[in-house]
This record gives structure tokens, C-alpha cells and sequence, in this order.
């Protein structure tokens, strides 16, 4: 039992001091408790408090896009947890998965998923447009997640064009030889795209990628992608009273959707842009950004085909796309400055 509210007795028995008087942790927790409020973390950083009401709004508005997301009568998770044990069994007798492994896949009293944004106060500080993060710690779908997560984790640290952190981005960069000057460095973006993966393209670029892959070892690809399309099927999750799935996309939160969304990215790429760009000379995803080196000259030539391409190819998806020309910096003034840290 703590008697003294400023300090705690910690298990090596050390006493530790609260920063805040006890003004100020009552304060604190009338915040938390006001229904009125809601606090989050920015987007880029920093913490926010929002007027609720606004907050829900925005929900709202995202929820109504049909092309994304399914208003349900009711909670399916005991419907999609009889499919899920149904999918584990089948592993178990194909000896796809061990007992250990079925064991994991399976939770008997999963959590339901809840839905909240957080705030991108850097394109809007008054109505900020919220991320959309599906909160399934404990959920149907967690575990499902982490073990496909698992068994393709080497497979995308593997894929040629992908960058697995910043000292891996300056390594490349600088491994560049510049012979001419025409050279300028741009950055692509895909807007909202843990949303907008279509499942169908999604699951064949999974299938294709791990197929293609010499370091998956992991159960068969297909069995594999089964359990994927799970994910992907099964997604729902609450806001206040109302449930929902997800029919596009998967959720931010889910375990294996940044390696999913990698997989997918690089299929795209190989298909629509470096079998088709001979004036690219460097591309590499450090994720969700897309690094490029284009010749100047075909520049605008490449901007004209590139955006028509992705709306002839991809206008299902509603896949949008931002090019950032780096102010038209010449990218040998980078590469200078570098040489120069």
C-alpha cells in the first residue's frame, strides 16, 4: 500500500520521485477523465488535445467512404473466430503448423479492435485530417499477424529496392558516381496507403514475392497467403458503439501491414515503373517513401507517363501519388554536401 502519494517504493526498493505536485497529478487526471477532450499523440509528434466532437467528425467522415469500410449489424467475432480455428485445424493436419504454432494462432477471449486517429496537425492545425489506427492488442487477429510478420520478415529485408533504416539510405546514396549533370533527386509518396491495397493484388503480390523469394522458409505459400487473407477479410473492429470491417487495405496496427504493404509496393514498382523508366538510374523505397534519380531531361516526360500509367493500371485502387521534386535541387549539390558531413 502506498502511503505517500509523491513517492513509490520500486522493486529494488530505491524510493522514486514523482515530478508533479499532487495539484498538478489531480489535474492531470481530470484531463484524462473529461469526456469533452480527447488527447493524442500528433502524427509527427507532440501531443494534442481535441475537442471530442471534432475528433469524432472526422472518424465519422472517414468510416462513410463505402470503398473502405462496412457498417455491421453486430459484433462478428465469434463468427470469424470459428473461421480462423477452422484455418489453424487445416494447417495442423497438412503438418503446415505445429501444435505450439496452432496454439499461438488461436485466442480464446480476444479483445475487440478499436478504432481513434491520431491528429496531423502539420497540414491542419484547426481540423487536423486524422490517421486512421486500429488499436487489436489482445485481438482475434494479433497473433495471426505477428506469425506472418515472422515468416516474411526476411524475405523484405531481402528485396533489392527496399531500405531498412537511414544509415542503409546514406550508404547507397553515397555509393553513387555522378557522370553527368542532369541528375535530380526526387521522392514519391502513396497517400493513405495502408487503406487502399486492394486485397485481390495484394494477396497474388504476397504470393509472388514469397515464391520468387530463396530466403522464405516458411509454411507453403499458399497456406500462408490463406492466413493472410484472413487478416485482411476478418478486419474489424468498434467505434463507440457501432462495429465495422474493412474491406480495402489493411489496418495501421496490424502487425505484418508494413512488410505486407513493402511486398505489395515492390511488386508495383517491378511491374509499372523500372520495367518501363530506362532514365531511372537508383530506386529505393525507404518506406513509405519512394527515393528516385531521374535523368533532368525526362523529367517532366516521366511525370506525364508515370501518373497516366498508375491511373490506367491502378484506378481501382484510388491510389493517389505526390511528387516532390526537391525543389529542383541538382542532386550533385547533395551528394557535395554529404561528402563533406
Amino acid at each position: 500500500m502506498i502511503k505517500n502519494s509523491d513517492s513509490i517504493q520500486t522493486p529494488n526498493h530505491q524510493k522514486r520521485r514523482f515530478n508533479l505536485t499532487k495539484d498538478e497529478n489531480h489535474a492531470l487526471k481530470d484531463l484524462a477523465n473529461d469526456p469533452n477532450i480527447v488527447i493524442r499523440p500528433a502524427d509527427k509528434g507532440g501531443i494534442v488535445v481535441q475537442n471530442y466532437q471534432v475528433y469524432r467528425l472526422e472518424i465519422l467522415q472517414q468510416l462513410s467512404d463505402v470503398s473502405t469500410y462496412r457498417k455491421l449489424p453486430g459484433d462478428p467475432g465469434k463468427t470469424f473466430s470459428k473461421k480462423i480455428a477452422m484455418l489453424v485445424e487445416e494447417g495442423l493436419l497438412a503438418v503446415f503448423l505445429n501444435e505450439n504454432v496452432a496454439k499461438f494462432l488461436q485466442i480464446q477471449y480476444p479483445r475487440i479492435p478499436v478504432l481513434y486517429t491520431i491528429p496531423k496537425i502539420h497540414k491542419d492545425l484547426h481540423r487536423p485530417p486524422g490517421r486512421p489506427i486500429v488499436s487489436a492488442r489482445g485481438g482475434l487477429l494479433e497473433p495471426i499477424g505477428k506469425y506472418i510478420d515472422q515468416c516474411c520478415k526476411t524475405t523484405v529485408l531481402a528485396l533489392p529496392t527496399c531500405l531498412k533504416d537511414t544509415n542503409q539510405f546514406l550508404e547507397k546514396i553515397s555509393e553513387i558516381q555522378l557522370l553527368e549533370k542532369e541528375i535530380i533527386l526526387a521522392t514519391l509518396d502513396v497517400k493513405n496507403l495502408y487503406t487502399i491495397i486492394p486485397h485481390q493484388q495484394g494477396i497474388e503480390a504476397f504470393k509472388r514475392t514469397l515464391l520468387a523469394s530463396s530466403q522464405y522458409t516458411g509454411p507453403p505459400v499458399e497456406y500462408l497467403s490463406e492466413l493472410l487473407r484472413a487478416t485482411l477479410e476478418y478486419n474489424y473492429f468498434r467505434f463507440e458503439k457501432q462495429f465495422f470491417l474493412q474491406i480495402a487495405g489493411t489496418a495501421m496496427g496490424a502487425s505484418m501491414a508494413p512488410a505486407y504493404a513493402n511486398i505489395f509496393m515492390f511488386q508495383f514498382e517491378q511491374d509499372c515503373v523500372l520495367s518501363k523508366s530506362f532514365f531511372i538510374f537508383f530506386f529505393h523505397i525507404f518506406f513509405p517513401l519512394f527515393f528516385l534519380y531521374f535523368h533532368f531531361s525526362f523529367t517532366f516526360i516521366y511525370l506525364f507517363f508515370f501518373n497516366t500509367l498508375c491511373f490506367l493500371k491502378h484506378k481501382h485502387s484510388h491510389t493517389l501519388y505526390t511528387f516532390i521534386l526537391g525543389s529542383f535541387i541538382i542532386i550533385r549539390m547533395i551528394f557535395n554536401t554529404m561528402q563533406t558531413i
